[in-house]
């Protein structure tokens, strides 16, 4: 948009003068590129000379640590200041009285004004928008209740080419008159006739009314019934939202509102066939509350091949609506930037370009095969509550649109990638005066410099789950996430809390049940107003040990999942703590996903986080897990292209589905030609009790050179082959049944510290798999790569009776690979 030039020193002067360290409230003025406060008299009028030609600003604004919005205010209908200009000439003075909001979204007067010199004179605007007395400059939003309740400064834009001098007073800033709410209709209702099954519809519409705060269903609630062909009825709630223009401004994303706030609603159809919708609205903005309810919508679903709402299909799985299964295979995608990853991989500082940064993830995500990912709605993502210190935030209670917009985004350019997101919804920080803290900046807290204007209630961070006001906040803030997201069915979960043991004294909120006794609530009342198909959680750190330490909360029924962390020290190699975990977890009997892990909490060294993304993936199906683990690196990845374990992992899983075949995990041996030839030393092996030196004699003489070669030193060899301890070098993790076996072989030293890509490695040979599974018949065994995911070989497999400890020979191979075994009918 083009700005006339005094519009836009008009627009910059008041922006520097925000900026300009003046104090924060009371009258100020702007001319030939000074900002000056000016000081009331004891009659409250403030005077100041202006000279001509050029433009100036005079203006009052609020205190932005005490302005919160209030009703009273709302309801007036006229905003305006008295005037008087002094001036030797009887010309009148021209300008625009103009309001703008705390974040510097600018309206003025339509009319120009003329100010006669010489008596004070009332200006002012009428607030209601549907006088429409006031035009945005610098953006394209329409004057309406959410800048209504906002107003930070008003003043006068003057502006004059003739050489002049005057004084101009001012006084009396005020609210005067009642806004009237005209009659309840609905305007211009927009529903699309046809959609397909578990297609999101989207549904506009606009109100004759104005509120105060239209996020508050305690003063205007509206919702959607919808009647499915079977007869059965649902009802969810409408939301409130407006649109932004979105731009890439070198590295910075921009978001500007434009055009008028209006009411939508979205819903995901489960059947084919006709489907009737109507909105039920109950408005309280005035004495006498007002019901309507719109006439009944048709809209026809048609059969569709899409996979509907991922839900927990057995207590080790999800799948789809379809029945098709769903493994999500991804990475934590909690901020687009990760100042700890800038810093733990000296990556140097990376340009924050918001929900582009996000396009480029998603899009290499399925370039490689990957379908999930972790997002969160955090104050620097797409949080919709935060301190009103901040732009775009308003403190509890009203939502910063802009964000729910880059959210809508998010999510949609991550469905048309195929990429499932699971939603946390907040941050342990938000509650911590400990760990990640957010507590001195939180809008609950009451003791913030901006608590007046953020509706702070807490003194401490774990009142939250049990001080009324602060539930209310949530379960409103809840209502408004399942109504916008709710029928996305790519949000494959809800995640209420990332670590949140790490809230300061959760443990005494846990211990007497406080804490168990919110999440039930929670769920519950998120699950009634959203299509109730979207797994929810809750989320601990550290290990897998935290969830056994919370287990009233994990074991709820209202706990779809399990999900936590999985760091660990960096000693022990992942594919042995995924092992531990995934057994231990079954405890549960729920499906089990971890969604931070990589290293220690600030990391590792590259080539021991590769050896984490490599082992995450390929032990985890075979280990119990719902889900490949979610790196928290995940710039990590994204910058050294490490995409490509993933790749090769997909590929290999895409024809693998284990729903009901009842598979069994298992770890098999992998044993040298010399002791499949020695029946002593094959003994020994099966029962494992060899020592070390004498299972390892094949390959214990070239570790010293393999040591040289890549790079390895005794320190790192010895903390996972410790000569006391004996464990196999050469390790197999499999599952499978009579039928069809999966499994994954691997030298265990490489796949903890993982070489280079362009490492030059020796081939293992003379290996073979001793397959421990009840096989009887003719089957196929195929090796794959675990890196290109293609296969490499494939050997035919007899067995003539039940018969464990079938030998098959394995190809050469440098660090792991993979195998199908499957039956041939």
């Amino acid at each position: 948009m083009r700005v006339s030039g005094w519009f836009l020193w008009i627009f910059c002067a008041l922006s520097l003068a925000v900026n300009a360290g003046v104090k924060n409230a009371g009258w100020l003025v702007s001319s030939n590129n000074e900002t000056r406060e000016l000081k009331p008299n004891k009659a409250g009028t403030v005077q100041t000379e202006i000279k001509f030609p050029g433009s100036a600003l005079i203006y009052c604004r609020k205190n932005r640590r005490t302005m919160r919005a209030k009703l009273k205010d709302f309801q007036s209908k006229l905003l305006s200041i008295e005037v008087k200009i002094d001036s030797k000439s009887n010309e009148p003075v021209n300008g625009n009285f103009f309001v703008k909001d705390k974040d510097g979204y600018w309206f003025q007067s339509r009319k120009t004004l003329n100010i006669t010199p010489g008596e004070w004179t009332q200006v002012g605007v009428r607030l209601p928008a549907a006088y429409r007395d006031l035009s945005p400059i610098g953006h394209y939003a329409t004057w309406d209740s959410l800048f209504a309740v906002s107003i930070h400064t008003i003043g006068l834009s003057l502006y004059g080419s003739k050489k002049r001098d005057f004084t101009i007073s001012c006084r009396n800033p005020e609210l005067t008159g009642t806004r009237k709410q005209p009659q309840l209709e609905i305007i211009d209702l927009k529903v699309p006739d046809t959609c397909e099954r578990y297609q999101m519809l989207q549904g506009t519409f606009g109100l004759s009314r104005e509120y105060f705060n239209p996020f508050d269903p305690e003063e205007i609630q509206i919702d959607v019934e919808a009647e499915a062909p079977d007869g059965s009825h649902k009802i969810w709630p409408a939301f409130f939202t407006r649109n932004y223009n979105r731009k890439q401004h070198f590295t910075r994303e921009i978001n500007t509102p434009t055009g008028k706030p209006y009411w939508a609603f979205r819903f995901t159809p489960a059947q084919t066939g006709k489907h009737k919708l109507r909105l039920l609205i109950t408005d309280n903005s005035t004495k006498k509350q007002v019901k309507l309810t719109s006439p009944w919508r048709e809209i026809t679903v048609k059969p569709s091949k899409r996979k509907g709402f991922v839900r927990v299909h057995d207590k080790r799985y999800m799948a789809h609506e379809s029945g098709e299964f769903f493994y999500p295979v991804g990475m934590n995608i909690h901020t687009n930037i990760d100042l700890r990853s800038e810093n733990s991989f000296k990556f140097g500082h990376l340009a924050d370009r918001g929900v582009y940064d996000y396009m480029d993830y998603f899009d290499a995500m399925s370039a490689n095969g990957m379908n999930a990912c972790e997002v969160w709605m955090a104050s620097w993502t797409f949080a919709l509550e935060w301190t009103s210190e901040i732009a775009g935030y308003y403190g509890m209670g009203r939502y910063n649109l802009a964000n729910a917009s880059r959210l809508d985004f998010v999510l949609d350019y991550a469905a048309q990638k195929g990429i499932n997101i699971f939603l946390v919804l907040d941050n342990h920080g938000k509650l911590s005066a400990h760990s990640d803290q957010e507590w001195v900046h939180c809008p609950l807290n009451k003791k913030t410099p901006f608590a007046v204007a953020d509706g702070g209630m807490l003194d401490k961070p774990n009142e939250y789950f049990t001080n009324e006001t602060a539930i209310k906040y949530t379960k409103v803030r809840n209502r408004y996430i399942a109504a916008r997201w709710g029928a996305y069915t790519n949000i494959m979960g809800i995640e209420l809390w990332s670590e949140e043991d790490l809230i300061t004294d959760f443990k005494e909120t846990y211990n007497d049940d406080r804490a168990v006794k919110w999440q039930k609530i929670i769920i519950d009342d998120f699950k009634k107003n959203s299509f109730g198909k979207q797994l929810m959680t809750t989320h601990f750190c550290s290990t897998y040990n935290r969830n056994f330490e919370y287990s009233k909360i994990q074991s709820q029924p209202e706990i779809d999942i399990v999900v936590g962390d999985a760091y660990r020290s960096t000693r022990i190699p992942f594919h042995e703590h995924l092992s531990v975990h995934g057994n231990a977890m079954t405890w549960f009997n729920k499906p089990v996903l971890i969604t931070e892990f990589g290293g220690t909490s600030q990391g590792s060294d590259a080539s021991r986080v590769v050896g984490d993304i490599h082992c995450a993936l390929w032990a985890s199906m075979l280990k119990n897990q719902a889900g490949a683990p979610f790196l928290w690196w995940h710039d990590f990845i994204h910058r050294n292209n490490h995409y490509r374990h993933y790749k090769g992992y997909s590929k290999f899983i895409r024809d693998i589905n284990p729903l009901n075949r009842n598979f069994v995990s298992r770890d098999l041996k992998v044993v040298t030609d010399s002791q499949l030839k020695n029946p002593a030393i094959y003994a020994t092996y099966m029962s494992g009790t060899e020592k070390f030196a004498e299972y390892h004699h094949d390959w214990y003489a070239n570790l010293p050179t393999m040591r040289t070669k890549l790079a390895l030193g005794a320190i790192k060899f010895n903390s996972i082959l410790d000569p006391e301890s004996p464990k196999a070098l050469f390790q197999c993790y499999s599952m499978g049944n009579a039928s069809e076996v999966y499994g994954w072989i691997f030298f265990s030293p490489l796949v903890y510290d993982y070489p280079g890509y362009d490492e030059k490695l020796q081939k293992f040979k003379h290996l073979n798999l001793i397959l421990d599974y009840p096989l009887a018949g003719n089957y196929e065994m195929e090796f794959f790569d675990t890196i290109t995911g293609k296969p490499i070989e494939k050997v035919p497999v007899s067995a003539t009776q039940k018969s464990h400890k079938i030998a098959v020979k394995l190809p050469p191979f440098c660090i792991d690979l993979a195998f199908k075994l499957r039956r041939k009918f």
